[in-house]
């Protein structure tokens, strides 16, 4: 039997053993205890973030809180899921397929590990081989490929400090990865501006919108690309 997602989360380590537990494990009403050592002395983790659970979406839902408007926060093109899902199923059930080459650069880790072979055809598309056992390749896409996908759509952050122990000022670059449209582009924006707007916290002092993760996975290889 599966435990609850909460019942997994590490988020507490007693300072006495340190051992980390969930904070289900460590809360007993109002006490608060290591259930290993039973020390009292608990400390929260400083990198721990609460579980954010799923909405339930009614159907009929306000359209500001749609599942569309839902997914598109999320980064989630369900078109795009939906297809490469078929690409999968036509796989299992037949063995070969066809996919466009939008697709087959999302599943291109399927033919790195083995599972699949591409072969470019001369109209624009990709031919696609199973090379290993239907169940094998479909345990995998729904095991591993489909939560890595939905991950990393996700919202991603990259920080990149640059301190500097003798100055007045110093400087720190983030770089954010947006997932949706222009128009959640605008939002993050703005909502990012209005929280930095008190100086004696912190400051913007450049803003710059382009593919800076390519970038910085390119520099670890000794090559650089940039796009816009």
């Amino acid at each position: 039997m599966s435990l609850p997602a909460q019942e997994l989360f590490i988020s507490h380590e007693c300072l006495n053993c340190h051992r980390h537990h969930p904070e289900t494990a460590v809360k007993r009403g109002r006490a608060v205890s290591c259930p290993h050592c039973h020390s009292g002395d608990i400390e929260a983790l400083p990198d721990a973030q609460p579980l954010q659970p799923f909405p339930a979406l009614h159907a009929r839902s306000n359209p500001i809180n749609t599942v569309f408007a839902h997914a598109q926060k999320r980064g989630i093109d369900a078109d795009e899921l939906d297809g490469l899902t078929q690409a999968i199923q036509r796989l299992v059930r037949h063995t070969t397929t066809i996919i466009t080459r939008r697709q087959a650069g999302e599943l291109s880790n399927l033919n790195d590990l083995g599972y699949v072979s591409f072969s470019p055809t001369a109209q624009g598309t990709v031919d696609v081989e199973l090379l290993v056992p239907g169940a094998l390749l479909n345990s995998y896409f729904w095991s591993m490929w489909v939560p890595h996908h939905l991950q990393s759509r996700g919202y991603q952050t990259t920080v990149m400090p640059q301190l500097r122990p003798n100055a007045e000022v110093q400087h720190c670059t983030v770089a954010f990865r947006i997932t949706g449209t222009r128009e959640a582009t605008r939002h993050f924006l703005a909502d990012l501006a209005e929280r930095f707007s008190d100086l004696q916290e912190a400051e913007i002092v450049h803003l710059q919108a382009g593919n800076v993760f390519d970038v910085l996975t390119d520099k670890t290889t000794g090559t650089e690309r940039r796009g816009l």
